[in-house]
């Protein structure tokens, strides 16, 4: 398992690592927002390089680890940017992702990121993101809240707008964009929220909006 993860958070979140060469993910109690760009990845503990950096050889399990960029402090009311980007290292078939989140039009030192050479960071030997199983992207958004004591925990609206652009070198090629879909348990204080995309050729823009009703912050 391994996904890139835009992290703006709150509270006692998994905002940090050890980076190279362990990649050990580690917790911090946040009192002010914070955003910052992340590669989590979850091991199998049969895999000997993780076994033996974690001392850790029961089976079945996994190992969690993770690719920290720098943490950033942010303010309510600005507006924050994420880019996911597979970009050509060399003349060969050589890839890597660059993952940046920052304030937009703020100064760079404002922005985070992680640039991810292989899978798993190289800890899994022999991958490449040219390996038959990376060909396939699944783009996805969630609010991931533990430890909520009331609906006053959540904010009362907010917005994602996620933009997705095909590869230069596949742009030629033809392609079916999916429709964008809502995808959790009910609750009984649901934040009300609507979800829709647009896409031309080569792009496509969805659109998640979702609010707190005054009768749902007032119980």
């Amino acid at each position: 398992m391994n996904q890139f993860v835009p992290q703006l958070m709150l509270g006692n979140a998994l905002a940090n690592s050890t980076n190279f060469p362990d990649y050990n993910p580690q917790w911090i109690a946040l009192d002010e927002w914070h955003i910052g760009a992340q590669y989590f990845m979850g091991l199998s503990c049969n895999d000997t390089t993780a076994s033996h950096s974690q001392g850790r050889h029961d089976d079945p399990c996994w190992i969690a680890k993770a690719a920290t960029g720098k943490l950033v402090k942010v303010e309510p009311g600005e507006t924050i940017e994420t880019t996911f980007e597979l970009v050509q290292v060399s003349d060969e078939m050589d890839w890597q992702w660059i993952l940046r989140m920052g304030v937009v039009g703020a100064h760079p030192r404002r922005w985070s990121e992680v640039v991810v050479r292989k899978p798993f960071m190289g800890l899994v030997v022999g991958t490449t993101w040219q390996d038959d199983i990376y060909q396939n992207v699944t783009v996805g958004s969630c609010l991931e809240n533990y430890g909520k004591h009331s609906r006053d925990n959540y904010p009362h609206e907010w917005k994602i707008m996620m933009d997705v652009l095909k590869p230069d070198h596949t742009r030629h090629e033809p392609f079916d964009w999916d429709d964008w879909r809502l995808d959790y348990d009910q609750c009984s204080w649901m934040p009300h929220s609507t979800i829709g995309s647009v896409q031309g050729t080569d792009w496509q823009r969805a659109t998640w909006t979702a609010r707190l009703d005054s009768e749902q912050t007032a119980r």
